[in-house]
């Protein structure tokens, strides 16, 4: 059973009945938190509230991105789910972080860190202002938030190669250490996309 079917199948539901255990680590990938766009990488605060209760209600694990590798080489990694969301908006503070303190829930955001403090536009004309370091900082200090790289302006990787690629890759890294003191290691592709160039670059930067 995966959390998404279980989030699918009704949350008020499921809630009646004992959930059944996740044999894995869930993946939820979410971007904007936001009533006030309705687009295709959004979701309500409503929203949000309701999978988070539903995790803090079941018992399961929250664990940040960049835990996942050392559980994999343990086994360990029954009843576990990670929350991500990728780009880093200013609505992740004001509107996704009460929600993640109110029920005590990890999550890492992958961060755009060329556009901090700035604008970012997406492939729909949707612009959403991103996060300012005084909000990073704040979240990082709470222990429930990490931040990651997803590059330094958003290219798509699966065109990115050479030095253009291990700095984007490199530019991202740093800043995020220089803002939270916590190594970069975890990376979320932006859009998806990559080559047979990515992987290689990826670990030559020191992402693991």
């Amino acid at each position: 059973m995966t959390l998404r079917s279980a989030l699918r199948g009704g949350i008020a539901a499921t809630l009646l009945m004992r959930p059944k255990p996740l044999s894995g680590i869930s993946v939820l990938m979410y971007h904007s938190i936001s009533d006030t766009d309705t687009g295709f990488i959004t979701d309500s605060p409503a929203e949000f509230e309701q999978h988070m209760r539903y995790i803090h209600t079941s018992g399961l694990r929250s664990i940040f991105a960049s835990a996942i590798p050392g559980l994999l080489a343990r086994n360990d990694i029954g009843n576990t789910v990670c929350i991500t969301l990728d780009d880093g908006y200013a609505d992740n503070y004001t509107d996704a972080f009460p929600i993640l303190k109110r029920y005590n829930i990890k999550a890492t955001i992958f961060l755009i860190t060329g556009l901090i403090g700035k604008t970012y536009t997406d492939s729909r004309g949707v612009s959403r202002t991103i996060l300012t370091e005084a909000m990073i900082r704040e979240m990082a200090a709470s222990g429930l938030v990490e931040f990651m790289p997803h590059s330094h302006t958003h290219p798509s990787f699966s065109r990115l190669r050479g030095t253009a690629l291990e700095k984007e890759l490199g530019d991202s890294k740093r800043e995020v250490e220089r803002l939270t003191g916590v190594p970069g290691t975890a990376f979320a592709y932006p859009r998806g996309k990559r080559n047979d160039e990515t992987v290689p670059a990826l670990q030559k930067v020191g992402y693991t």
